[in-house]
């Protein structure tokens, strides 16, 4: 399964080397497989194009995968810059503050999520992010 998706990958890239998307998929699939070095140039590749928060958000992820806390809060937060409701890069970045302790930036970015949802496709974050919110400040659910 995965030498059929990286081929598939491979076969779009070869059709037009200049999609974002497609490096950032093959990335992820190779991210998904344990290949980060593969994972790193595909997203090299695509920052080479155009940059886009999807992109350092996967290279957070790596950079997490391998306990590169700092490097990953700077991606994170270049991600954030790019695309400022992207829920994903506002939930690592806050669990990321709430790791290392500080729980009032975790509190600030899950504030955020809460700001930039306003979908019913964004319920999920909502939830989490109001949960944890909760959480952090000792705070009871209201009753209303």
């Amino acid at each position: 399964e995965f030498e059929q998706s990286e081929g598939d990958c491979e076969r779009g890239l070869e059709l037009d080397p200049n999609r974002v998307d497609g490096y950032l998929a093959l990335a992820e699939l190779y991210q998904e497989n344990n290949r980060r070095e593969l994972a790193r140039s595909a997203i090299d590749s695509s920052l080479a194009i155009d940059e886009t928060g999807k992109a350092y958000y996967l290279m957070s992820a790596i950079d997490l995968d391998e306990g590169q806390w700092e490097d990953a809060l700077e991606h994170l937060a270049r991600s954030i810059e790019l695309d400022p409701t992207s829920q994903e890069a506002l939930w690592s970045r806050g669990m990321l503050y709430l790791a290392m302790g500080e729980s009032e930036k975790a509190v600030d970015d899950m504030n955020s999520i809460l700001d930039a949802s306003t979908t019913k496709k964004h319920g999920d974050w909502m939830f989490r992010a109001s949960s944890q919110i909760n959480l952090l400040t000792d705070e009871q659910p209201s009753s209303d």
